[in-house]
């Protein structure tokens, strides 16, 4: 699975950003608080559900507004499709290509989890532990293997 683009819309810093993704690697460079980390945790949120709550809301967002992320895809097999995460106080759901996924309760839904099959170690951001620093050697040859 490849990441095309990202829309993030009322999530902290934007207001109504779009975001595309290199082929092979894509670098977010800026000055502080330009929303660098905001689009990571936009991802996180979509893809892992963390933080689970309202947290990612832009704080001046219109009353009953909700956070959105919408990101574009591609499959293995070259099948394009989209993934939207919407969370507010008044809404909190997930869509593919514009289906609505219902009674997902805290987790990722299954259906998107399937279609994503990213590891536990996919998305990592500036507030956790250093990535593999941490862990034993054990630890890193397990997650390395996998």
């Amino acid at each position: 699975m490849k990441l095309k683009s990202a829309r993030l819309v009322d999530v902290l810093s934007h207001l109504d950003s779009k975001v595309e993704f290199g082929r092979t690697l894509t670098v977010f460079a800026g000055t502080s608080d330009s929303g660098k980390s905001t689009v990571l945790r936009g991802l996180r949120q979509t893809f892992r559900n963390e933080p689970a709550g309202i947290d990612l809301l832009r704080h001046a967002a219109k009353r009953g507004a909700c956070s959105e992320v919408d990101v574009s895809c591609v499959n293995d097999d070259g099948a394009a499709f989209t993934i939207k995460r919407v969370r507010g106080k008044s809404r909190n759901a997930y869509e593919i290509d514009g289906q609505p996924i219902l009674a997902f309760g805290q987790d990722v839904p299954e259906e998107v989890t399937k279609l994503l099959r990213l590891s536990p170690y996919a998305f990592q951001v500036q507030s956790d532990n250093n990535f593999m620093l941490s862990a034993n050697a054990g630890t890193v040859s397990k997650i390395l293997s996998s």
